[in-house]
């Protein structure tokens, strides 16, 4: 496991020395974000070193265990939907779930069904902003990162999601201004720090 660390830290070194296989380092990098996040959630995860997470990484499920799962919570999800289809929750579980499965239209759907039952609630906001910002749709996904840092100021991982996708947009000085206040809220999220760094 450690080995496996090893490269994926060695990995991440070499995407943020910019020596990327002869690509110009800025696009890589706004092409390839999301990645380098992986990059390092993998090897923190390698090496025991993520908080919360005790021991080896005998807890971190396998992908297989993981694509189960969420399959899983799309099929109790829409058993609870069917009985109760005001249930705004079910709907945003159900999203994520199909999100993080690869079916981002879905996810969408999903997320925009949750927020016409509760416009007040920001989760289902940020939870479409970001399926918007990684189908392509940047504007739209600002725009519901931004709904939902209204309806909640203090919504640090709006705010880092937003920050990077203006940077992405070339509006980077309103990104790092989005990025310094998923900091200020919350100092210990090495992410945002990361984040603001490249």
């Amino acid at each position: 496991m450690r080995l496996r660390a090893s490269r994926y830290i060695t990995d991440l070194i070499n995407v943020i020395r910019g020596q990327m296989a002869g690509q110009d380092r800025d696009v890589r990098w706004r092409q390839k974000f999301h990645r380098h996040h992986a990059l390092l959630v993998r090897a923190l995860l390698a090496l025991s070193i993520v908080p919360g997470v005790q021991g080896s990484c005998a807890s971190v499920p396998s992908p297989e265990e993981r694509t189960a799962s969420l399959n899983r919570t799309i099929k109790e999800t829409s058993r609870t939907i069917a009985k109760n289809p005001v249930n705004e929750r079910a709907y945003v579980l159900r999203g994520y779930a199909k999100g993080e499965l690869g079916d981002l239209q879905g996810a969408v759907e999903d997320h925009t069904l949750a927020i016409m039952l509760n416009p007040l609630n920001p989760e289902p906001l940020y939870q479409r902003g970001v399926i918007n910002i990684r189908r392509g749709h940047r504007e739209d996904g600002i725009l519901d990162l931004s709904r939902a840092i209204r309806l909640d100021p203090q919504f640090q991982e709006a705010y880092l999601s937003r920050g990077v996708a203006k940077c992405e947009t070339g509006a980077c000085a309103d990104g790092l201004k989005d990025l310094t206040r998923a900091i200020q809220i919350n100092p210990r999220d090495s992410m945002a720090f990361i984040s603001r760094g490249w």
